[in-house]
């Protein structure tokens, strides 16, 4: 696509194309997932992790109303220090699967911007030399690092979390309509799409 001008008389190139944009956005997407999908056994791990503390969210609710519900009312401190007991071990679980989840999401993304590195020092180092000698080094460098880094951040830890979230709505949703559809219904079409 050669460059062109718009009505003000700019110099448009291909860059400037909405279409080549969309493309290119989700072409990157589909490299960097690429490379996070690389290593199969760290998402598995992680997708295990995620549903056991979707899981572990729900029971420490069910904890609670158990103890409002049934132990208070009665009295019973027996039961009342058994249900505690269970809500630090379900804590403890579900702080331990945290960090679990956390760190292999970190060593996911970390491997996925190393593997990118490489793969981008080892086409610089391809390059001919006429193209190092119109480029200026300190360009390359800013252009290479700001770019890695904006793809770091896509592919965080925290961002990978978000799928974490995405488990938990889900699994809470289908909890509501589960003990009270009507419920569940009424929430969900206040639900901002």
């Amino acid at each position: 696509m050669q460059a062109s001008s718009n009505a003000s008389g700019k110099q448009m190139g291909p860059q400037d194309d909405p279409e080549t944009n969309d493309n290119s956005l989700w072409d990157m997407f589909k490299f960097v997932f690429g490379k996070v999908l690389n290593k199969r056994w760290l998402l598995v791990i992680n997708v295990i992790a995620l549903t056991i503390i979707t899981l572990l969210q729900f029971v420490m609710p069910q904890i609670e109303q158990f103890i409002i519900d049934k132990v208070i009312p009665q009295k019973d401190y027996r039961w009342l220090f058994m249900a505690i007991g269970g809500l630090l071990v379900t804590a403890l679980v579900l702080g331990i699967f945290n960090y679990l989840s956390t760190y292999y999401m970190s060593v996911m993304s970390q491997n996925a911007i190393t593997d990118l590195r490489n793969q981008l020092y080892q086409y610089l180092l391809k390059m001919d030399t006429k193209f190092f000698e119109s480029s200026k080094t300190g360009d390359l460098m800013t252009r290479l690092t700001s770019d890695i880094n904006n793809l770091q951040s896509l592919i965080s830890a925290n961002m990978l979390s978000m799928i974490g979230n995405v488990f938990t709505f889900v699994g809470v949703l289908g909890l509501i309509f589960y003990i009270n559809w009507q419920m569940a219904l009424a929430v969900s079409l206040t639900f901002p799409f």
